[in-house]
């Protein structure tokens, strides 16, 4: 089963040049995170650094997913293996695994064999399942969800722009995750909404690291 375009086909094309416009912007909000880190010394920028290079692969891959699809090489490389969307499911493992270190990290969960743990359980509940396309972003918008609530309770209690826009880039990842599923149900057409939240919220994301970094 391939599920790694779930756009309109008019849209095909266009999806692999968001994709990896996502996978830069991501790399640069990791690489920004990184810098702030080597000054700051806080742990919570060192985790920024590794959850959203891992989501830079995530989409990079993606991007090469899509592009071969295109080039009709993809589905070639699935019948090959005799398995499902290897792509989406490298994208899954990263994705999730970067959005489990950022939720663990703000309940302030320290082991690694946790971090495991809890990544592999819903690893597996996704894959050796029906509808893993549908389980993965239902799981993302949980872990949003709860993410997103946190930096909102930051925003509350800091007042001030930067954690208005942590709070408004997690914001705007978790509203992208509906609009996945409604792709797939609904109309095509909510795939590009969905990538356009995602692209808004890790500008956001970039912006706000921007600023820390100026204001040094």
């Amino acid at each position: 089963m391939i599920v790694i375009n779930s756009g309109p086909g008019w849209f095909y094309g266009f999806d692999t040049l968001i994709e990896l416009v996502i996978s830069l912007v991501t790399l640069m909000v990791s690489m920004l995170s990184y810098k702030i880190y080597g000054f700051a010394k806080q742990k919570k920028y060192y985790y920024l650094f590794a959850a959203f290079l891992l989501i830079s692969f995530a989409f990079g891959l993606r991007a090469i997913g899509v592009f071969l699809m295109h080039l009709g090489f993809y589905e070639r490389i699935i019948s090959i293996l005799d398995m499902f969307d290897v792509v989406f499911l490298a994208q899954m493992m990263f994705m999730l695994l970067a959005y489990t270190i950022l939720f663990l990290a703000t309940l302030d969960v320290k082991s690694k064999r946790l971090i495991a743990f809890v990544m592999s359980l819903m690893f597996l509940f996704i894959v050796f399942s029906y509808q893993y396309y549908i389980k993965f972003h239902i799981i993302l918008l949980i872990l949003l969800f709860f993410l997103t609530v946190n930096f909102y309770l930051n925003f509350i209690k800091q007042k001030n722009l930067n954690s208005a826009l942590v709070f408004a880039g997690f914001y705007m990842l978790m509203l992208a995750q509906p609009f996945f599923l409604f792709a797939v149900h609904l109309s095509g057409n909510y795939y590009i909404f969905g990538q356009v939240f995602h692209l808004i919220g890790f500008l956001t994301l970039a912006c706000m690291l921007i600023r820390v970094i100026r204001s040094r």
